[in-house]
């Protein structure tokens, strides 16, 4: 979630990569994968959320998390549904680091 162009040599070509390269997009960044070359492009964050079925993708999704957090302060995803029922809460997770707001703002 660095600013400016970030690189990735040697990318697989797995449903993971797609993943997030949609998610990555959804968030506002721009990806592009040519052969096995995943090239990201960060103009600005649009948005700190990532929809259930973008998350349902891809196992390891949580990882983004982290990262909306240290760039923006903030973030906002689902749960899945065994542990929506379990907590019985709202379905998205929302989180905040303060530090990190006060900072940008």
């Amino acid at each position: 979630m660095c600013g400016g162009e970030t690189v990735i040599e040697n990318c697989p070509k797995i449903s993971d990569t797609y993943a997030s390269s949609r998610i990555l997009t959804h968030l506002g960044l721009q990806c592009i994968i040519e052969k096995n070359v995943m090239t990201v492009r960060n103009n600005g964050n649009k948005t700190v959320e990532i929809p259930d079925d973008l998350m349902r993708e891809m196992r390891s999704s949580i990882i983004y998390m982290g990262a909306l957090l240290g760039a923006c302060g903030e973030c906002r995803m689902s749960f899945s549904r065994r542990l929506r029922a379990r907590a019985k809460t709202d379905r998205y997770a929302y989180c905040r680091n303060e530090k990190t707001r006060r900072q940008s703002g």
